[in-house]
């Protein structure tokens, strides 16, 4: 636990990291849903065309990413206001994917729930630490500002 603590205390020093590591997830995420599994539709029970739907989710995540990425220059406000949006964006890819599950659940197999599942899982607690990354940044301006003008 203590190297998943000192993981994302490094993130948090530059909110930059937080972008580009979502952009690899979102990334591999693409790669996977459409152009890999798309070839083991009947091992997954989740067809070809729900996988393409949500490999181009993912894809407008990577390009969220890198778009913060480029203009990261414009400070450390812009970054973390996007970086709380980007928790809400992941947390909707959550969600399709969820929903897409459940739509084809008839037909979904154990390993097309486990990929779902454990791809749930992991974008959740990233979205979760994404949002509590970019809020804090406002909550330390905010207890600065308030110390300030307390004396």
């Amino acid at each position: 636990m203590n190297k998943v603590r000192q993981a994302v205390t490094a993130l948090d020093r530059d909110p930059a990291r937080w972008f580009l590591l979502d952009g690899i997830g979102a990334a591999l995420s693409a790669l996977l849903a459409g152009a890999v599994l798309v070839h083991f539709e009947e091992f997954l029970g989740m067809p070809s065309s729900t996988l393409f739907k949500l490999a181009l989710a993912a894809c407008l995540l990577v390009a969220y990413d890198v778009l913060h990425l480029l203009r990261k220059r414009e400070g450390s406000r812009f970054l973390r206001n996007g970086l709380r949006r980007l928790s809400l964006l992941n947390a909707a890819y959550l969600i399709l994917s969820l929903a897409f599950a459940f739509q084809h659940r008839h037909t979904l197999t154990v390993a097309g729930w486990g990929y779902i599942l454990l791809e749930g899982a992991v974008v959740g607690c990233l979205s979760v630490l994404e949002f509590r990354a970019g809020s804090e940044h406002e909550c330390r301006k905010r207890r600065q500002r308030d110390e300030s003008t307390a004396y």
